[in-house]
């Protein structure tokens, strides 16, 4: 089993390039999806290992990361989608979400490190 400390880095880095990536597809790179999707699942996962464990000291909090761990690859896939009116609006929160997995993730992790 992993322990939180290693999924919150885990979570960090594959944050990190999945923002970098994205930044690249947002601004016209040619990259293939794939290689944003594949850290974005990481971080989702990361999330999601942490709000399992965090669950008896978190408590709602790890409600939450679930439900944010879930919608962020929804939201995500949807800008995919053709509706060019809805494209701004799905970026923005696709960025809110990848911008709150990140802080569940270090707030989750804290409150496990504080338990021990």
């Amino acid at each position: 089993m992993l322990s939180p400390k290693v999924l919150v880095m885990l979570a960090r880095l594959a944050w990190v390039i999945a923002l970098i990536i994205g930044v690249l597809i947002y601004g016209g790179h040619t990259l293939r999806i794939e290689f944003h999707v594949i850290p974005g699942a990481i971080v989702a996962f990361s999330l999601i290992g942490l709000a399992l464990m965090a669950r008896p000291v978190a408590g709602f909090l790890s409600v939450i990361g679930v439900l944010v761990a879930l919608l962020l690859p929804v939201v995500g896939l949807l800008q995919l989608t053709d509706v060019d009116s809805l494209k701004p609006s799905l970026t923005g929160v696709h960025i809110l979400l990848a911008l709150a997995s990140i802080a569940l993730s270090e707030i989750l992790a804290k409150k496990l490190r504080s338990k021990a």
